[in-house]
Formats: structure tokens, sequence, C-alpha cells
């Protein structure tokens, strides 16, 4: 399995680098692969993974449980108001 830091350190390593070479950055943990296009795709491809696996997060605005009044809204939810239409909680559900 794939770790969030092994991830971010391979893609911290992309962004700092000017020019690709042949060897990628022994840092970013995506050692001894044979070049610098598969170091991206491996890094891309593990990067991907991890935000599919990331629940989607649903604003208040958006969601079917939202009602505006004013400046706050209120959430028929959890009946009642949320911070603001910005604001979202675990039990958001896209309109």
């Amino acid at each position: 399995m794939i770790s969030r830091e092994q991830v971010i350190k391979g893609l911290e390593c992309l962004a700092q680098r000017q020019e690709p070479t042949a060897n990628p950055c022994k840092e970013c943990g995506y050692i001894n692969r044979p070049n610098f296009a598969v170091c991206v795709k491996d890094i891309a491809s593990d990067a991907l993974e991890l935000l599919k696996e990331q629940p989607e997060v649903v604003r208040c605005k958006d969601c079917k449980h939202f009602e505006p009044d004013g400046i706050y809204t209120m959430c028929y939810r959890h009946n009642g108001l949320s911070q603001n239409a910005d604001w979202y909680c675990a039990d958001g559900e896209r309109r």
C-alpha cells in the first residue's frame, strides 16, 4: 500500500526538478525506476489512487438539506443552524 507521505515527497521532488534525469530522486521513495517517465507515471498513478479514496466534501450550500436563512443556513438534517453556506459536515449529501 502506498503512503500519503511517500506520494507527497514524490510530487515535491517532481515540482522542484528543473530538468528530467535518468535517475529519479532518491529521497522521495520512488527510486529504482528505469527512467524519469516511469517515475512520473508511478507518482501520478499513486496520487490518483489516494485522491479517489478521499470522501467527497459537500458544502452546506450544495447539500440537499440546506435551506438559506439570511447569513446562516438551516440544516434540516441536524435541525439547527450551520456555520454558513461554506460549512460542511460528514452527513452532507449533494443535491
